[in-house]
């Protein structure tokens, strides 16, 4: 009986040492997978910089023949899945072949980081080589109705996935002048203040967001601007500052130092201040826990391939225009609305049918082409833009278990790229 009480007490003390020195190794395993993670993180960052740097703006592609972006979000998930057999049903086996969403997600396999072409000339290759004879072209959920560049929305370019050392990376740039800025709800301008806040409740509406949400964001909004003030548009400014001189050494002749004190000499300079650092600050306090974007992101639609929600159609990065040419419904109706709410619904309409025939050059060809809405569109016109620059990269690197998650929002002007802000989770 002692013999079995022992072998008893010595296998759970086995066991528990066991689990101890598994959760340990455990542990450490998840530290170090995780700052590879980090480091994947970083690398990926220097090199979406550089390729977004020395990559051309984004064309638009024509989508007359093809399902429109605008309004996928209107569709519960019965009737996109109607949408996709319907286009299924009229295209022939090579359109369901550029259009299958099959390798356009991550799963390409490795790609070597290296090699700047291959990421550079993705658009041009014929992903899909290795899948073709096993796609099935039956199956109308491998379609992906393609956004205003081809790519779902709001991608500027399809998601990569490539390996740096043992981490899975994948990027995806997104168009942030597509959606609606949060800014506009900061603006102090009695003129427009009406019209910005019914073209909020548009969107939201679009999004079915209860009106009790909407006044707490407009409220939350509001605080921020009390600290921040907001501008639609923010110049470098020149500020003088004191910096100190350099003390020179000098050698003393005797032994003995003696302790003395003097005032540090200063000049003034005149320091540059870019204006992009406000767009900084203004893209910290978004996310910060003065506004409840919690809110908005409750999902309207939520299934294995879609998920919707007022989050998703709004920029919390600085932008401070709507790209007529790349935001989908409710977004436009909302920068129309500063032509009055019984406008913006015709002229949202007449925009995404003429988009698709061929996107607008300029402001001025949209002026032609809303031409019934001209006076209307004067009012829109320093809210709106036909090509966009800003965008944000968004980094996720995984190893094991271990997930590191970045945002870079960036700014591209004159073929210059300007740093935002970057936020890690």
């Amino acid at each position: 009986m002692f013999v079995l009480i022992l072998l008893v007490v010595l296998s759970a003390l086995a066991l528990t040492l066991t689990t101890k020195v598994r959760t340990h190794h455990s542990r450490n395993q998840y530290m170090l997978d995780y700052q590879a993670s980090i480091y994947a993180c970083e690398s990926a960052i220097k090199y979406s910089i550089s390729l977004l740097q020395e990559t051309k703006d984004p064309n638009f592609v024509i989508r007359e023949k093809v399902p429109d972006f605008s309004e996928l979000f209107t569709y519960s998930e019965k009737e996109y899945k109607q949408l996709l057999q319907d286009w299924a049903d009229e295209i022939t086996e090579e359109q369901k072949l550029q259009y299958a969403k099959v390798g356009k997600d991550y799963g390409r396999g490795t790609t070597d980081i290296n090699d700047t072409n291959d990421i550079n000339d993705i658009n041009e290759l014929d992903i899909f080589a290795n899948i073709s004879q096993s796609l099935d072209y039956n199956d109308a959920n491998l379609l992906q109705v393609p956004g205003p560049y081809g790519p779902k929305w709001p991608l500027i370019r399809e998601a990569v996935s490539f390996n740096i050392g043992d981490v899975l990376v994948n990027i995806e740039i997104h168009d942030e002048n597509a959606k609606y800025p949060m800014g506009w709800l900061m603006l102090n301008d009695k003129a427009v203040k009406q019209q910005i806040s019914n073209g909020f409740d548009i969107m939201c509406a679009w999004m079915d967001v209860n009106n009790l949400v909407i006044k707490n964001i407009k409220d939350d909004v509001q605080e921020l601007a009390a600290i921040k003030p907001y501008k639609l548009e923010y110049k470098d400014i020149k500020v003088p500052e004191k910096q100190p001189l350099p003390t020179p050494t000098r050698r003393r002749p005797t032994s003995r130092v003696r302790r003395t004190t003097s005032n540090v000499r200063t000049r003034t300079v005149i320091v540059k201040i870019p204006g992009t650092r406000h767009l900084t600050d203004l893209s910290k306090l978004y996310h910060s826990s003065l506004v409840d974007t919690e809110l908005l992101a409750r999902p309207i639609i939520e299934t294995e391939n879609r998920t919707e929600s007022a989050i998703k159609y709004i920029s919390l990065f600085g932008a401070n225009k709507i790209n007529v040419n790349s935001a989908p419904r409710h977004v436009l109706e909302a920068a129309f609305a500063f032509a009055g709410i019984s406008n913006a619904k015709n002229m949202a309409m007449t925009v995404i049918e003429q988009r698709k025939i061929k996107p607008f050059k300029d402001l001025n060809v949209l002026r032609e082409k809303l031409y019934g809405f001209s006076d209307s569109l004067d009012k829109c016109r320093q809210y709106i833009v036909t090509k966009s620059n800003f965008y944000t990269i968004r980094i996720t690197a995984t190893k094991g278990y271990a997930k590191r998650s970045v945002i870079v929002a960036v700014k591209k002007e004159a073929g210059k790229l300007t740093k935002i802000a970057t936020l890690s989770g």
